[in-house]
């Protein structure tokens, strides 16, 4: 009887420590599944935040080399200019030359 009653006892132990590891597996199995989700968020929100600073700094460059092309244009146009300026005053010149001589030309006729 006494070996029974302690049988007993020592199963209902063995009873209330599974239950209270099954609650403890199941409390783990929730924090871990919490923790994963957090991890997830937070990986969610760097890749955003990575996302984001690419963008800006893609948008910054862009900008960069749209106001470098205008430069480059703006230094073409001003280059273009001097020549064409360049190329009228030699015309400039020779028409002045040849009125020169068309008008020696006249006054020895």
């Amino acid at each position: 009887e006494k070996v029974y009653k302690q049988c007993e006892t020592l199963g209902d132990q063995i009873t209330s420590h599974q239950q209270q590891l099954s609650t403890d597996i199941s409390m783990c199995s929730q924090s871990e599944l919490h923790a994963r989700q957090v991890i997830s968020m937070e990986e969610d929100v760097l890749f955003n935040d990575c996302l984001a600073l690419h963008k800006s700094e893609l948008l910054t460059i862009k900008i960069t080399v749209n106001k470098l092309l205008q430069e480059l244009r703006s230094e073409r146009l001003t280059q273009e200019k001097k020549r064409i300026a360049h190329r009228l005053k030699v015309e400039d010149l020779q028409i002045n030359r040849r009125s020169v001589s068309l008008n020696k030309l006249k006054g020895n006729v």
